[in-house]
């Protein structure tokens, strides 16, 4: 029986034997079964994703393209097997061994192997004897493929000149690259692994004499690299002081305060943030918050009128990263004292102090939870000027020092990591140009237009994180300069209520708010 069968929806959940000649072409289809030639030929072909699980027996053939996988099953024969570059051929689980006639193809694609450390006997790796995979291509075509580690596989006991053997083939017919790094991912560890392919003729005196058999060796091989179990802390930690170093600013807090001059009042603001940042400690998230205050007026005779208050904020968000996830919710009480005189001159002090909480997981398995105590503290001066009867401009300068106590944890696999104290001084040179109006007489209201000149003079967190007897030190600084713009309105209510709204994004900062929106609502009596 000779023919092509092709179906990109359903799954073939059967075994099928074949004793004449078959073609089977799978395009954009997953097979479920198994190959068994018992006499004839057959050729399988996966092409546009496909998807081949199960093994094979005898003399078939095999055609995997770039975009396509055969998950083996079980121990497999085959007579040719063409993978192209791209193509995946996987070994992880239960099957050992993929012996074929001939190794072809375009390209050369990668092969997924479990493989175990177990002595330095190519015959034990070859015969099935130490529970690690192993290929054996008697026949090729000169491509170079790659071997990819899974994460069940295991390394230990290897020193300088052991041999991890894992592929027999004709000799100079197939290439796995010489001195090709393996990485093998340690997904309990902070670091993985790194081998190098080797390969020697066989002198074994076998069927196999003369032939390249092909191994792992830490022999040449680059140092152990970091992983996520070990970049994630840092990182996590890195993004907690983004969230809590933020910018605030009389405007956003309290909106445009002189058109309620009432004794006293109430407020709460809704903030809504996204935050971005690549490069190393790179993040994305979006944020929320929630505050509330209360403050009251006290009047002077020759140092304008204050404004003593308190509120308590909320924030709460979620975290990803490049290699993992995380969530931030921080919670803190805050204190301020606002002058405002008749020549527009004010001054806004606010001090903060609360605590933020943080969860990660990495990818690699890993989970860490931690805690840091902060607090902050901002000075801000400004001055209001009428340019004429509809247009004012607001200069303004501020600084805000902010400070992180680090925490001491130990990870869900055993890293312990330390953290020291972090700190930020931001310093910010703004102007706010808005179009008043005073009509009617007690709704007066605005719209503006904000830009800010922003440098961080301090900012940086340090973390070390200690897997047994290794570790590794994760540094950020962010000395960063960026500008921040913005709109918003001010708008008062007959009934002593303020509504204010405003939106802004930053451009060329490290850290990146692609976009804030604040609104808030005053109450005075």
């Amino acid at each position: 029986m000779q023919g092509d069968m092709k179906n990109s929806t359903k799954t073939l959940m059967d075994n099928s034997t074949f004793d004449g000649k078959l073609t089977v072409d799978f395009d954009g289809a997953a097979w479920k079964g198994d190959l068994d030639v018992v006499s004839g030929t057959a050729t399988i072909g996966l092409k546009n994703e496909s998807l081949w699980t199960g093994f094979a027996k005898g003399t078939g053939d095999v055609n995997i393209d770039a975009t396509s996988r055969w998950n083996v099953t079980k121990d497999s024969m085959l007579g040719t097997l063409a993978l192209d570059a791209g193509g995946v051929v996987s070994l992880a689980g239960t099957a050992k061994t993929l012996t074929m006639n001939k190794l072809a193809g375009n390209g050369g694609g990668t092969f997924v192997m479990d493989l175990h450390y177990n002595g330095n006997d190519v015959d034990a790796y070859r015969n099935g004897a130490t529970n690690s995979d192993f290929l054996i291509a008697k026949e090729g075509n000169g491509n170079t493929y790659k071997v990819d580690l899974t994460a069940d596989s295991s390394v230990d006991g290897m020193v300088v000149g052991s041999k991890l053997y894992f592929a027999t083939t004709g000799a100079n017919s197939s290439i796995f690259k010489v001195n090709d790094a393996v990485q093998l991912k340690s997904y309990k560890s902070i670091y993985d692994k790194s081998l190098v392919v080797k390969k020697e003729t066989d002198s074994t005196g076998s069927a196999y004499d003369g032939h390249d058999n092909w191994f792992l060796t830490a022999a040449g091989a680059p140092g152990p690299s970091i992983n996520p179990n070990g970049t994630n802390p840092g990182t996590a930690y890195a993004t907690a002081l983004s969230i809590w170093r933020d910018e605030d600013t009389l405007l956003k807090r309290l909106g445009e305060l002189r058109y309620n001059p009432e004794k006293q009042g109430v407020w709460a603001r809704l903030v809504n943030k996204r935050l971005e940042r690549d490069g190393e400690h790179s993040f994305s998230g979006n944020y929320k918050g929630l505050q509330v205050g209360w403050d009251k007026e006290k009047v002077t005779t020759n140092n304008g009128n204050w404004y003593y208050g308190a509120a308590i904020d909320h924030i709460w968000g979620d975290s990803t990263y490049s290699a993992g996830i995380g969530n931030q919710k921080a919670t803190a009480v805050s204190f301020y004292g606002t002058n405002l005189r008749d020549s527009g001159h004010y001054v806004d002090i606010v001090a903060r102090i609360g605590k933020i909480l943080s969860e990660y997981d990495s990818s690699y398995t890993d989970h860490g939870s931690f805690g840091n105590w902060g607090t902050t503290v901002s000075a801000e001066y400004g001055r209001k000027q009428m340019m004429n009867e509809d247009w004012s401009i607001e200069t303004q300068g501020q600084l805000t020092y902010s400070y992180l106590w680090g925490d001491d944890y130990t990870t869900r696999n055993g890293a312990k990591v330390h953290q020291d104290n972090a700190d930020s001084l931001v310093g910010r040179l703004g102007f706010v140009v808005s179009r008043e109006y005073d009509s009617p007489a007690n709704k007066p209201h605005r719209v503006y237009f904000k830009a800010s000149l922003m440098h961080d003079f301090l900012g940086g967190t340090t973390s070390q994180i200690t897997d047994g007897s290794k570790s590794f030190t994760g540094q950020d600084k962010r000395r960063d300069t960026w500008v921040v713009v913005g709109l918003g309105t001010d708008i008062r209510f007959a009934d002593n209520r303020q509504f204010y709204f405003d939106v802004e994004r930053t451009f060329g900062a490290d850290i990146q708010t692609k976009y804030r929106f604040n609104t808030g609502l005053r109450v005075a009596f």
